[in-house]
């Protein structure tokens, strides 16, 4: 399984471009399912979504130990970007708050984690078109204006890619 895309990228120094191909990480959304029921959608980059769906259910207080889990599973048709969890009863029993909770804190997020279903991420988020052109010099100007227009100061760094076919 691929876990990186190609992109053209291109650097801008105010008065040169230069561009190249590099090797991106690729990510994609992951459902994780408990009892049948949505859970959160994270991101990950593609290969050991089982280890992955565990690692997050130890971390959030679903299971302590890998006997916890009964049974986890991928979906295998049409969406294979989900994970399926079903726990043992006796772990069911002590932890219906936790199975309960919704909308999570996240101080490091990109605002994808916490979501229920992959679904949602097309309410906010909308693809770019391949055939979408940005002026570089315009983008770098916003970007650097940016934080003038915010109460919280950061510094920023960008790089502007195009889908390379």
């Amino acid at each position: 399984m691929e876990t990186y895309v190609t992109h053209r990228v291109i650097h801008w120094d105010k008065k040169h471009y230069t561009s190249s191909r590099h090797k991106l990480i690729g990510e994609e959304p992951l459902s994780i399912r408990v009892q049948g029921k949505p859970y959160s959608v994270v991101m990950r980059t593609p290969g050991d979504e089982l280890a992955h769906a565990a690692g997050f259910c130890l971390a959030e207080g679903i299971v302590d130990t890998p006997e916890d889990i009964k049974v986890i599973s991928c979906c295998d048709d049409a969406d294979t970007n989900v994970v399926t969890i079903t726990l043992e009863e006796s772990r069911q029993s002590k932890i219906t708050e936790v199975l309960d909770r919704r909308g999570f804190i996240s101080q490091t997020s990109c605002g994808i984690c916490g979501k229920e279903i992959v679904k949602d991420l097309y309410q906010s988020i909308q693809p770019i078109k391949n055939n979408v052109r940005i002026d570089a010099g315009l983008a770098l100007e916003s970007l650097e204006n940016l934080s003038s227009h915010q109460p919280e100061r950061f510094s920023s760094i960008i790089v502007l890619t195009r889908r390379h076919s």
